[in-house]
């Protein structure tokens, strides 16, 4: 067919991820372009070879062993693709099989932080696995032509941490579709004293911070509630915190009132988009954040943030104007910013606003990926050529 080959590695299902790679796969392909998904997890029953965009699962369910990299081999020979795009455990075979075979344009996406460390010690991870892992990363971002970072963070990572020239990087953050349709608005009405905090229940996401930023605030504002949304390592520590606190018994379910914590636990992904468009705010108190997709899907359903001002947070909430950024792990200035919005409902009615119209500009799915179709289609149209690093709503890197 006309047009170039576009190889997609990606994860697959119900995640912003995949939704957001679907959408720059059908977006190539609706302009003439071949795409060839290549998707993780054994996937078989959502193959389809046919098609155009086209999907094939790996042979392993992460993609980093040896057939891994024969079957990639067969299939470039195949497609001959102008382009790979890799994504998570898909960026080593695909970075370097294509390096190797002469692939033009090589793009993987850097989705984390590296003041997100902690996640992997947690997991378990040396320091000395950790520096060998940051070591094969520096070296497989080599045999890149082009990297992307979905935030001004992760970019600033890309060139201090790894080495990666400013011209080869680039900002796109993911974009997200519109959940206005599946939210239950008819007759609604925000809970003015209830506040939402979605997320992983771990250090890292600074619940606890939160948590000792409410006393104060319950002193001033008694019917004050804080529902936490999520599972994690840290679920029962910080629900013992609450109690020692004052705030509560931590028992799950939605009956809290008297300034209590309520941690509800994993919940469906429509049902937190469901819940943040009922709550007066979002409160995101996270120590380091890659980007944060709670804060863009938080805008995108109308809703103010109160989050720290670490990492990619400040590149979706825009401090003043549909949110307030304090400084991390500051229960003080958390409290305070929480509490200028609890008192002034003309200011969480206006932010609101601006967060929902800033969503649909800036981070909405079908609004905006075309834009990333563009930039594709120009990078295998000039691939050898140094261009300065892309810029997205005035971050410069």
């Amino acid at each position: 067919m006309s047009g170039n080959c576009y190889f997609i590695g990606v994860s697959w299902g119900d995640t912003a991820v995949a939704d957001h790679f679907r959408a720059l796969g059908r977006g190539l392909a609706a302009r003439g372009h071949q795409v060839v998904f290549l998707i993780d997890g054994r996937r078989t029953q959502d193959e389809d070879h046919h098609s155009n965009p086209a999907v094939y699962t790996w042979p392993s369910r992460r993609p980093t062993r040896p057939r891994d990299f024969i079957f990639l081999r067969s299939l470039i020979h195949r497609y001959r693709p102008d382009c790979l795009i890799a994504n998570f455990g898909a960026v080593n075979t695909m970075i370097l099989v294509g390096r190797a075979l002469g692939v033009p344009v090589r793009v993987p996406w850097h989705h984390t932080a590296s003041d997100s460390d902690q996640l992997d010690i947690d997991a378990g991870l040396s320091p000395r696995m950790l520096r060998f892992l940051r070591w094969r990363k520096r070296v497989v971002l080599t045999q890149a032509s082009h990297v992307v970072g979905i935030s001004a963070a992760t970019a600033g990572d890309l060139r201090d941490v790894f080495g990666v020239p400013a011209e080869q990087t680039s900002i796109w953050p993911l974009l997200l579709a519109d959940p206005s349709a599946g939210i239950q608005t008819a007759g609604a009405t925000r809970d003015e004293w209830h506040i939402l905090c979605p997320g992983r229940v771990m250090w890292l996401k600074g619940q606890d911070v939160l948590i000792n930023a409410l006393p104060s605030l319950v002193e001033r504002f008694p019917r004050l509630r804080v529902s936490f949304i999520g599972s994690g390592p840290q679920l029962e520590a910080f629900a013992t915190l609450a109690r020692e606190r004052g705030l509560g018994d931590g028992a799950s379910g939605d009956g809290a009132s008297g300034g209590r914590c309520t941690f509800i636990g994993h919940v469906r992904h429509g049902e937190v988009l469901q819940r943040m468009a009922e709550v007066a705010l979002v409160v995101v108190p996270s120590r380091a954040e890659a980007l944060g997709l709670v804060n863009i899907e938080s805008l995108a359903v109308g809703t103010p943030v109160v989050a720290s001002r670490v990492g990619g947070i400040g590149d979706a909430v825009r401090d003043g104007i549909d949110g307030l950024l304090v400084p991390p792990n500051d229960p003080a200035a958390l409290a305070e910013a929480i509490g200028r919005l609890l008192e002034d409902s003309a200011m969480r009615q206006r932010m609101g606003h601006a967060a929902r119209q800033g969503f649909l500009e800036r981070f909405e799915l079908q609004a905006n990926i075309g834009r990333q179709v563009e930039w594709y289609e120009q990078l295998v149209a000039a691939p050898t050529a140094r261009t300065r690093g892309h810029s997205y709503e005035g971050i410069t890197i």
